[in-house]
């Protein structure tokens, strides 16, 4: 007799089980891999203006419909430039990290097991 769980796999499920998952794993890390070679392919102009301009602009939008509304903390034409160049410096920092990720990733592809 062999054992099971609640929901009744046994040990030779487990094993067909466990090797289903890292084969999944693998493919999310193919996949993965690929996204982010189109996003390096594309370069960090297109990156910045792609994935930054959407927050600067929500973010100045937000920022005048406070002034707007009677409460500024900062007038207009300092929080504009504020926010431009904290969304640039975010678009940068992600940038870096999401190549940093890949080459780590690309190493850990490359490296024998």
């Amino acid at each position: 007799m062999h054992n099971t769980d609640a929901n009744g796999c046994g040990d030779k499920g487990e094993e067909t089980n466990l090797g289903d998952y890292q084969t999944f794993v693998s493919k999310i890390q193919e996949l993965r891999l690929q996204r982010w070679e189109r996003i390096r392919k594309g370069g960090i102009i297109k990156f910045m203006l792609i994935r930054s301009l959407g927050w600067i602009v929500l973010m100045c939008i937000s920022e005048l419909v406070m002034y707007a509304l009677g409460e500024p903390r900062l007038a207009w034409y300092w929080m504009v430039p504020a926010v431009l160049f904290a969304g640039l410096l975010w678009g940068l920092a992600r940038w870096f990290v999401i190549m940093w990720f890949y080459a780590r990733a690309q190493k850990s592809k490359n490296k024998p097991n």
